[in-house]
């Protein structure tokens, strides 16, 4: 799985590559965070990928420019490190866009560079399609007063907005602290004030606490997701041996056990054709298994096989094998 991942691949993608994609998963982004390793592997997976801002299609970091993943510089709320939106969002908006004519950093392709830009300066992203969700940063502006089409008014409020003052020290809404990095979607139903207080150090304590992430849809979702290393195919030579990784990535906060079974062709042996595996929260179960070849050539497929501990069945894994003296 890891071994294959080039995080820089363009190939099969057209203006655009593997890792700003990687993380489009606009509702269930907890199950998301919990598949790559949890709050600080995910925040690490989006430091890497901010390193750059605007680089083309071919280095592995952030192309801002053409048709970007626009909701990746917010996804830093759902991992409880709002300042980091903060931070990224500002830098975006200072870096890359311009009073110029021509200001945008890009083909703003219909107005989605330039709508990206009038929420996030306005201090919100709607990130989840079909619902009221706004992912939180800040306000560029001291005021804005938004008017919406159902006759509702938000009122922002900026206090100490400048551009190098991207930081939340406080909000309220409506007159009443609001320790999350999202809106309630009342907001947007019914309208009100939000009072930012800003500066330019961050507050790494407003908005992180264990509730205060924007929400996750995760219905229809199973427990783990199963995979292998080597990932997908790999070559053997006859009488051949290799150590393969039966394993099992949790993407739910708590631990599970997992059986897995595999069927294994003729002309292919396995060292053990199943077993458990304990998985812990937003982690990995795992067992090596050696694969072994016979005298002929061939490719062959091993199906392996995941269930929950109630029977369940979870994610399947194909492995396929070529055998060639």
């Amino acid at each position: 799985m890891g071994a294959q991942f080039q995080p820089g691949q363009a190939k099969g993608f057209h203006r655009g590559k593997l890792r700003p994609i990687h993380a489009v998963i606009p509702f269930n982004i907890r199950g998301l965070i919990n598949g790559i390793g949890g709050d600080q592997k995910f925040i690490s997976y989006l430091d890497d990928l901010f390193t750059e801002l605007n680089v083309g299609p071919i280095i592995a970091h952030d192309w801002h420019g053409n048709q970007p993943s626009g909701q990746n510089p917010w996804m830093y709320d759902y991992a409880h490190a709002p300042w980091k939106t903060q931070q990224v969002v500002r830098r975006i908006q200072t870096e890359l866009y311009t009073d110029a004519p021509s200001g945008s950093p890009g083909n703003d392709d219909g107005g989605s560079l330039s709508s990206w830009y009038v929420w996030s300066v306005l201090g919100m992203y709607p990130i989840t399609p079909g619902t009221a969700d706004l992912a939180l940063g800040s306000p560029l502006f001291p005021r804005a007063v938004v008017h919406s089409g159902n006759g509702t008014t938000i009122t922002i409020n900026g206090r100490g907005a400048a551009p190098d003052a991207p930081y939340v020290q406080e909000l309220k809404v409506n007159g009443s602290a609001w320790p999350k990095s999202y809106l309630p979607s009342s907001l947007i139903e019914r309208g009100g004030t939000l009072d930012f207080t800003l500066g330019t150090a961050p507050n790494m304590d407003w908005a992180t606490g264990a509730n205060a992430a924007p929400p996750s849809y995760s219905d229809g979702q199973k427990s783990t997701i199963a995979f292998t290393e080597p990932s997908r195919d790999f070559v053997m030579g006859h009488n051949d041996k290799k150590t393969v990784t039966v394993a099992a990535q949790n993407i739910t906060n708590n631990p599970q056990e997992v059986t897995w079974r595999a069927e294994v062709p003729a002309g292919i042996t396995m060292s053990s054709v199943s077993g458990t595996l304990r998985v812990p929260p937003a982690g990995v179960g795992a067992d090596e298994i050696d694969v072994a070849s016979g005298a002929g050539n061939g490719q062959y497929r091993i199906r392996i096989h995941t269930y929950a501990k109630n029977g369940q069945e979870l994610s399947n894994v194909v492995l396929d094998v070529t055998v060639a003296g």
